[in-house]
């Protein structure tokens, strides 16, 4: 048995620190691939850039510039910003405030100082007293957050692999071929693959070349193509990688299944590296192309800019080509199938069905030992409950997801506007603190069993997520909570919510009382009851993600009704 504020977080709200433990590793076989830390950058496939360089131009409040011959656009309005022009001398632009003049290089610094500020691939930083620019793309690179244990700075950084003799390779199928001529190596050629068109690689003379990275083993393609025979198509071995090259099978669309098998050990795994991907009875399949029917899609080493850790990409793709509303979801590992992580699932799949939704739902993989302050927006002394301090890195993440991975969505696939956020647990926390940050971007949060205790377990004066709001008043997104756990015998919540009574929250309530003072202080500030204001209480339903799943259905109603 367990006792006070340690039991309460094992057990409730942040019982789901368990996720943090979880691998990338979804057929725990050896491979190395899927969990390289090699960070990849994400960039679309390459098209012509007509008469737009890397210093940009503005169309209305998109701005557009040429990236390692990839045209790109980005809409500043998304931060209630426009395109402006950043530096006359060098004639850059980029995404200004509206209130404030274009920035030109003559102007006084105002509150940007010699650390700089990010806007896109633009450096703007302080000097003598005025500002200077430099355009990050110009030198193939990016604008990001450094820090060091006494400052934070911003400057350009590497957003491509080293050169090399990989320079002239432009497509998905140079990359293969040049790592099978040994002339590039597998984690060059797998990250690089993985953002051009993805595994396996379909070829310009229509056949299809598979890659397997794995230093051990005897290995060989099976799927629908060869009516999963074991005894043919045996892939043919070079150090770390094994490949195979066969003819695109007819109607791979609605029949392009295959599993790597290994010979060893008599047993089929799924492609870790398939962009497209769902799951059957018998686990994850790998498909050649692109299905018919509502599937998975994959993205690994996805990098962070902000200076966090590269981590996975599991996206839901509906049905149709589209334009799809996305919403964006966090502990990816527990989304779908039976998850990936030994912790379930939330069953998106199922609930999508059953909600009759079509849209997006990117999932974001939790970084294990730093999901917890990843997803803090604020420091918390959790020495008692054996986590030690905890130092929020909350705004990095926030800036991930709104500057990093939905640009690259935006980019990449044909979506709307329209974009909510999900989360249970402490990623139902990040969920609202992200939509508190960006009030403008998003259309609805969904946040399952939030952490709303946040900011109270080591201080009686702590800002929670509720200050947060309460502070910012009414604003024009959809908010969904809710709770399993009890509520307090006689159902009244004590009126001074602290730290003692945090803990008590946590470990025997799912945040109850924390949950219904959000939502009555929401009331209380000009949301709507069932209009733009929801809270789901469940009683007795446990923290995890069975529980999530049981009552999914609603929430993902929610935004697909919201306008």
């Amino acid at each position: 048995m367990c006792s006070g504020l340690k039991c309460g977080w094992i057990v409730a709200c942040i019982a789901a620190l368990a996720i943090a433990g979880c691998s990338d590793d979804d057929n725990d076989n050896g491979n190395k691939g899927a969990n390289s830390n090699q960070p990849v950058t994400p960039e679309p496939q390459p098209q012509n850039c007509g008469d737009i360089t890397a210093s940009g131009k503005c169309s209305g409040d998109e701005f557009k510039y040429c990236y390692n011959g990839a045209l790109k656009t980005q809409n500043c309005a998304l931060d209630g910003n426009t395109c402006g022009l950043l530096s006359a001398q060098t004639n850059n632009y980029g995404c200004v405030p509206k209130s404030n003049t274009p920035i030109q290089l003559d102007e006084e610094c105002g509150e940007i100082t010699e650390s700089g500020v990010c806007r896109d691939t633009i450096v703007v930083y302080c000097k003598d007293n005025k500002l200077e620019s430099y355009n990050c793309a110009i030198e193939n690179k990016t604008c990001g957050e450094q820090s060091d244990a006494t400052h934070t700075w911003h400057e350009c950084i590497a957003t491509t692999q080293p050169p090399g003799p990989s320079n002239d390779l432009n497509t998905a199928e140079d990359w293969a071929r040049a790592r099978i001529a040994g002339t590039v190596s597998t984690e060059e050629a797998f990250n690089a693959i993985a953002y051009k068109g993805g595994f396996p690689v379909v070829t310009d003379d229509n056949t299809v070349i598979f890659m397997h990275w794995y230093e051990g083993g005897d290995w060989k393609v099976v799927g629908d193509f060869n009516e999963w025979n074991t005894s043919s198509n045996s892939m043919q071995n070079d150090g770390d990688v094994w490949y195979a090259e066969v003819p695109m099978p007819a109607n791979a669309a609605s029949n392009g299944y295959y599993k790597f098998y290994n010979t060893n050990d008599s047993k089929h795994y799924a492609d870790p590296w398939a962009l497209h991907y769902g799951y059957t009875n018998d686990g994850e399949i790998s498909y050649i192309v692109k299905p018919n029917d509502a599937h998975l899609e994959r993205y690994n080493n996805f990098k962070s800019p902000q200076g966090l850790n590269p981590r996975t990409l599991r996206i839901y793709m509906p049905a149709g080509n589209g334009p799809f509303d996305v919403l964006y979801a966090h502990d990816g590992q527990n989304l779908y199938g039976d998850g990936v992580a030994g912790y379930g699932s939330w069953k998106v799949e199922e609930n999508m069905q059953k909600a009759n939704a079509s849209f997006m739902i990117v999932g974001i993989d939790n970084m294990g030992d730093e999901r917890l302050s990843e997803y803090a927006f604020a420091d918390e002394d959790l020495t008692q409950a054996g986590y030690g301090n905890v130092v929020a890195k909350g705004d990095k993440y926030a800036k991930f997801v709104h500057e990093t991975v939905r640009p690259f969505i935006e980019s990449n696939y044909n979506v709307t506007q329209k974009a909510g956020l999900m989360g249970s647990s402490m990623g139902g926390l990040i969920s609202l603190y992200i939509a508190h940050l960006y009030p403008d971007s998003y259309k609805a949060v969904l946040a399952l069993s939030p952490t709303t205790t946040w900011g109270r377990f080591s201080r009686e004066d702590g800002t929670t997520i509720e200050d947060l709001y309460a502070a910012a008043g009414h604003r024009n997104f959809i908010l969904y909570l809710d709770n399993g756990g009890y509520a307090p015998q006689g159902g009244v919540c004590p009126a001074k919510l602290g730290t003692l009574e945090a803990s008590n929250d946590e470990f025997s309530r799912d945040c109850y009382c924390y949950t219904r003072s959000f939502v009555d202080k929401m009331a209380s500030i000009g949301y709507t009851w069932d209009t733009d204001l929801f809270h789901q209480f469940v009683e007795g339903a446990e923290h995890n993600e069975a529980a999530w799943a049981a009552r999914l259905k609603d929430p993902l109603e929610i935004f697909k009704n919201a306008h």
